[in-house]
């Protein structure tokens, strides 16, 4: 694989995935890898995914007043078939309960986005690499919790229905004038997201990951904070 396949440029710098999720793309060259920010942007809209749930965040660099959106901030290998997305989570070499702080973090910055994809008829496929044998099986187990099948669908009433749609419509139209029947546009925010947040609780425990495994990082002396 060339050096592009390894690399991302976020506003005219490259970004190295860390240098342990590399042992995984190197060795499994033809998944289908997005290196970049904007090839995993037009990835996840080709299958249909929202671009509000993908994880993100707001950097300010300096001399500018104005925040850069950045997806997938990490730089964190991803691959997509359309039928399966590999996600590689890179054990940055840190005490035990930090690492367990970290892959938990990062399995929850990802829940929507993978919720999305298995809504949306798709497989999600993680892969942790870690420095050493034991962090492997701490990670392994927590990577359990997460797995299996989505939870069914909560039945929502009609009339729950029409103020999730209409809700869902402002965001397209900017036309807020059909929020008017439900007190306004903060009421029907709020009213839609107690609804969300109602079926969300129902859905509990919540399994978004289909299959995981770890891998060992050849490349890399163990982190001695790690052991």
């Amino acid at each position: 694989m060339g050096e592009s396949h390894a690399t991302g440029r976020q506003n005219g710098l490259e970004r190295r995935p860390p240098v342990g999720s590399l042992d995984y793309v190197l060795e499994n060259p033809d998944l289908g890898w997005l290196p970049t920010e904007p090839e995993k942007l037009a990835y996840f809209q080709r299958i249909g995914i929202s671009s509000d749930v993908l994880p993100h965040r707001l950097h300010r660099g300096p001399g500018t007043d104005r925040p850069t959106l950045r997806h997938f901030p990490l730089s964190l290998p991803i691959a997509g078939s359309g039928a399966t997305t590999t996600f590689v989570h890179a054990d940055p070499g840190c005490r035990r309960r930090l690492q367990s702080d970290r892959i938990r973090s990062w399995v929850t910055a990802h829940a929507d986005l993978w919720e999305a994809l298995r809504d949306g008829g798709g497989a999600v496929h993680i892969v942790a690499v870690t420095r050493t044998a034991g962090a492997a099986a701490t990670t392994a187990a927590i990577l359990e919790t997460w797995r299996g099948p989505p939870a069914p669908p909560v039945p929502r009433s009609e009339a729950d229905q029409q103020l999730v749609d209409a809700v869902e419509l402002v965001k397209t139209t900017e036309n807020i004038r059909p929020l008017d029947r439900y007190g306004g546009v903060i009421e029907a925010v709020r009213a839609c997201r107690r609804i969300l947040d109602r079926e969300k609780a129902a859905r509990w425990p919540f399994k978004y990951i289909d299959a995981s495994s770890t891998q060992v990082a050849q490349r890399l002396a163990p982190d001695a904070l790690g052991l």
